[in-house]
């Protein structure tokens, strides 16, 4: 027994394990080194003890009781440690799962951004150039719109030059009518509005023909009783008066039947001009009814077009999202492999009592 106190107390206690320094990741990258794990029995002496060991031993200095004591003391410091050591491992493990899955899920962020942007720039252009079609569309509508309407002013044109030169017409064959004492042909036709103008007329005219009738009985009447009593100084009457008017009263009638004649013709062409400046709104406002028609059913094409383009993109942007929302679960669900794995490799190092370690980018216990 003394022998065996002796030999313990000559034996010096094993050297606490240092503990891991942490490495920024960007080094580890650079150096290449990857994480093992090791059995506490492999660890070398390290010549040059830390802080952390120098607070182990003072601890173990102080642990009252025989080696046994003190060897349990170390096996615990050394267990906490490890564990220490594993727990550390374990958070660095899963902050760089988790670095990894926010950098990716970054990306994805910035792809579906980017994927957006390009669709909204498509449907801007593509909402462009159907507003330029459109806008050349009506552009056309309304040069033929104005083509019609200027067509239908010309026409009119033509139609009241027309009526003017038809009035022109009457007032000369009237004049000459007046001038030569003829009587127009075309009384028999003239419109029926002005057959009371002639009636009247001539209803003047003959009662100043009874009127120089009665007068030339009145006068005969006269010359009668004259002739009774022979006047040797007595002159012949003569009947100037009676033929003068007669003459008078037949000029009346001919320049009235030509004022009616000049009156029912010049009515004849307003009627005519009238009737074909009628046809020629109609028709202007048929031909503006169907270029507005036309451009209406252009205007709707383009709308509808439009909907169109726009519930592709919107398709389109539902896609991408849709694929992003994958690619996202996709890295959690990674993310989630990573931790759980993590974890495992942290419990099986805690059972099987190893530390995990750097070396070749591998991991084992």
């Amino acid at each position: 027994m003394a022998e065996e106190s002796k030999k313990a107390g000559s034996e010096k206690p094993p050297m606490a394990v240092p503990p891991v320094p942490q490495v920024d990741p960007a080094q580890e990258k650079n150096s290449g080194k990857a994480l093992v794990l090791l059995s506490t029995e492999k660890i070398p002496p390290y010549k040059s003890p830390t802080v952390y060991e120098k607070v182990v031993h003072d601890a173990v200095e102080k642990i009252p009781g025989d080696s046994v004591d003190r060897d349990a003391a170390l096996a615990q410091v050394e267990t906490e440690k490890r564990m220490a050591l594993i727990k550390a491992w374990e958070e660095s493990e899963k902050s760089k799962a988790d670095n990894r899955a926010y950098k990716k899920l970054s990306a994805v962020g910035a792809w579906e951004n980017a994927k957006r942007a390009a669709v909204e720039a498509q449907l801007k252009q593509i909402e462009e150039e159907i507003e330029r079609e459109k806008a050349e569309q009506v552009e056309k509508m309304k040069n033929k719109m104005a083509k019609v309407h200027k067509e239908a002013e010309e026409k009119r044109a033509i139609v009241e030059a027309r009526r003017g030169e038809d009035t022109l017409k009457i007032e000369e064959l009237a004049a000459k009518f007046r001038a030569t004492g003829n009587t127009p042909k075309s009384l028999s036709t003239s419109s029926p509005r002005h057959l009371p103008v002639l009636k009247s007329s001539y209803r003047c005219l003959d009662l100043a023909g009874a009127q120089l009738d009665m007068g030339e009985e009145e006068t005969k009447k006269v010359e009668a009783e004259t002739s009774q009593q022979p006047d040797s100084a007595s002159e012949p009457v003569e009947k100037p008066t009676a033929n003068a008017a007669l003459g008078r009263i037949e000029t009346e009638k001919r320049l009235a039947l030509v004022k009616a004649w000049e009156v029912s013709e010049k009515t004849k062409a307003d009627n005519k001009a009238i009737k074909k400046l009628s046809a020629i709104g109609a028709w202007e406002n048929t031909q503006g009814a169907a270029v507005e028609a036309q451009l209406k059913q252009i205007e709707e094409k383009f709308e509808r077009k439009k909907a169109e383009y726009a519930e592709q993109m919107k398709n389109k942007m539902a896609e991408i999202h849709k694929a992003a929302e994958e690619k996202r679960a996709m890295v959690e669900a990674k993310r989630g492999e990573d931790a759980i794995k993590v974890e495992e490799t942290a419990a099986k190092c805690r059972a099987t009592g190893s530390t995990p370690m750097k070396l070749f980018g591998c991991l084992s216990c």
